[in-house]
């Protein structure tokens, strides 16, 4: 069977009911695998995703031609799944210089895309940021594309059927602090469950990090996410360094501001920092792993 035949035979072959891969498919990822890598940057909303993908990009470029990748098939929301196609053409595509793909991501670990995940050897980082700080942040983006004459293409994370620029400022904050934070909710409660799995079963866990680290100590962040994404090669505290500050030297295009912490306590109210605390977990569990991850 030609390389050409296989990977059609692949692309046909559908998961499970349940998101799982075919034992078909991931035998043939073992057999045609290269050395190109993936990795999934599983951020929320607001919590410098877009600032670390582009250093570890320009980190990862020593060794590899590293891009961003959209990841899934079409940017009509942020809850949906690694597509398919492009992972295996980032793993079977051989070419002179290994590829380092980039994928930054919103999207809950569902099953369909933990699946890819493993059976693509995937190394995932999942970022965390205190929610008050986080939903501020969101609602100073929302604000600023409002002046700039932006249209809200983030407006999944409050599901409402107006948009967010012709909703009143008291509707925009009653959105902000009652249905946001469930989106934030089963964002980390998807992904603390499939990190518990994981240690379960003995499979690498998600690298969690959190936006403290970045704002912080960026250089050990980012030294700890190379080392967990591509252990196969080393990187130096000097050459970490100098891709942290090619980014810092474009920070103001990758929407990252050092933004202060427990400032997003002081904007919200008593009462409605009760009402997204409660919303971010009912069990109580559950918050001492916010806690834990500094979410909460």
């Amino acid at each position: 069977m030609s390389a050409h035949q296989a990977l059609y035979n692949l692309i046909q072959t559908l998961p499970a009911a349940d998101g799982t891969l075919d034992a078909y498919v991931e035998q043939s990822i073992n057999n045609h695998k290269t050395n190109n890598i993936t990795v999934v940057m599983a951020f929320p909303l607001k919590v410098g995703g877009t600032f670390l993908r582009t250093a570890l990009i320009r980190l990862l470029s020593k060794n590899y031609q590293s891009f961003l990748m959209r990841g899934s098939y079409a940017s009509t929301d942020q809850a949906r799944d690694l597509y398919f196609p492009s992972i295996l053409h980032q793993h079977v595509s051989a070419v002179e210089k290994p590829m380092a793909s980039i994928a930054h991501c919103h999207m809950y670990a569902t099953k369909p895309v933990t699946s890819l995940i493993e059976g693509f050897a995937i190394p995932t980082i999942v970022n965390t940021r205190n929610i008050f700080d986080t939903l501020l942040s969101y609602y100073d983006m929302l604000e600023a594309d409002k002046w700039e004459g932006i249209v809200a293409k983030d407006d999944f994370v409050l599901q409402s059927h107006t948009n967010y620029h012709e909703m009143s400022s008291k509707d925009r904050r009653w959105h902000l602090v009652n249905v946001a934070p469930i989106w934030y909710s089963r964002f980390y409660a998807y992904w603390i469950r499939y990190s518990d799995n994981c240690l379960e079963r003995g499979v690498k866990q998600p690298l969690w990090t959190k936006f403290d680290e970045l704002k912080d100590h960026p250089v050990s962040l980012l030294s700890k996410i190379a080392k967990h994404v591509d252990y196969k090669h080393d990187y130096s505290k000097k050459e970490v360094t100098a891709a942290h500050r090619q980014s810092i030297d474009s920070k103001d295009q990758l929407r990252f501001n050092k933004g202060v912490s427990g400032r997003g306590v002081k904007f919200f109210n008593e009462s409605e920092r009760e009402t997204i605390l409660k919303l971010m977990g009912q069990r109580q569990t559950y918050n001492r792993r916010l806690e834990g991850y500094g979410i909460i």
